[in-house]
């Protein structure tokens, strides 16, 4: 019955070859309900500033028949797992995918397996290939770390720069701690000033 309507508002042309309903979604005590009232939005978290690969980890974290609990704790653990992926794989471009995270797939899609199986992977082209299975690793190491914001952030780098220039090292100071309280990392070299989310 879903599939008609995608159908006809796609022209005729199927939309999935296979449906799949997921385990409810809970926070905390109950499960999300918009007659509760208690949901959240894929909009909304992006508004908070999450990026949507952490979301989809997030999702992809429970095997898709079970519940899954919804906490910012998952989405902050999320995180510090894309974190350590994109260091693993650097600046490798996709090699072949592994054997061991296809079969966990392949297995009534068992995402947590699969996933086990990425964080244990010590072949940067591999782990890369494997992850963008499932949508992850799709950007390069830089870009991740950076995430938004860019102009911003090089303005802030000009400024203190420049600052740095005329010898206003408190300015220059005051900069780099407002960057660094925001999660900023900057790294000064001989090529200049180079920088990265923590």
């Amino acid at each position: 019955m879903e599939a008609q309507p995608a159908r006809c508002s796609h022209g005729g042309i199927p939309l999935a070859r296979y449906w799949v309903h997921n385990g409810f979604v809970d926070m905390g005590a109950e499960k999300m309900s918009k007659s509760i009232g208690n949901i959240v939005t894929v909009g909304e978290l992006l508004a908070q500033g999450h990026r949507g690969e952490v979301l989809r980890l997030a999702l992809l974290s429970a095997y898709y028949r079970q519940p899954l609990s919804w906490t910012e704790s998952l989405v902050a653990q999320s995180k510090t797992v894309l974190d350590r992926l994109y260091r693993a794989a650097g600046d490798a471009e996709p090699g072949e995918p592994d054997a061991e995270v296809l079969a966990a797939l392949a297995d009534d899609l068992n995402t947590p397996l699969a996933l086990a199986r990425l964080s244990a992977l010590d072949d940067p082209a591999s782990l890369r290939a494997s992850a963008q299975l499932i949508g992850l690793l799709t950007e390069p190491a830089d870009q991740w770390f950076r995430g938004d914001g860019d102009e911003r952030v090089q303005g802030l780098i000009t400024a203190r720069a420049e600052a740095k220039a005329r010898r206003d090292f408190a300015e220059a100071d005051r900069i780099r701690d407002e960057l660094k309280s925001e999660g900023i990392v900057l790294e000064d070299g001989a090529q200049g000033t180079s920088w990265r989310r923590s």
